[in-house]
C-alpha cells in the first residue's frame, strides 16, 4: 500500500502560541512519522509563504485523513 505524505507550511506570527499548538497536536499524531522539520526553509525558486515546513508520513491515505479529521486534532 502506498504511503501518504502531509506537508505543512506555516507563517508563524505567535511563536509561543505555536509551541502550545505543537505540544497539543503532537499527541494526536500516533502512526505518523515526522520526516522533516525546517524552521528556516530556503526558497530556491518562486515564492513561499511559510517560515516553517514539516513533512509527515502516514501508512496510508486513510490514516492521514483519519488523523486530520480526528476529534483530537
Amino acid at each position: 500500500m502506498p504511503k501518504e505524505y502531509v506537508i505543512l507550511t506555516e507563517a508563524i506570527k505567535d511563536p509561543e502560541g505555536m509551541k502550545a499548538y505543537a505540544q497539543a497536536a503532537g499527541g494526536t499524531m500516533s502512526g505518523a512519522t515526522v520526516l522533516a522539520v525546517d524552521t528556516a526553509p530556503k526558497v530556491v525558486e518562486g515564492d513561499w509563504h511559510g517560515d516553517q515546513t514539516i513533512v509527515l508520513q502516514f501508512e496510508s491515505v486513510e490514516a492521514a485523513h483519519a488523523w486530520y479529521e480526528s476529534e483530537g486534532y
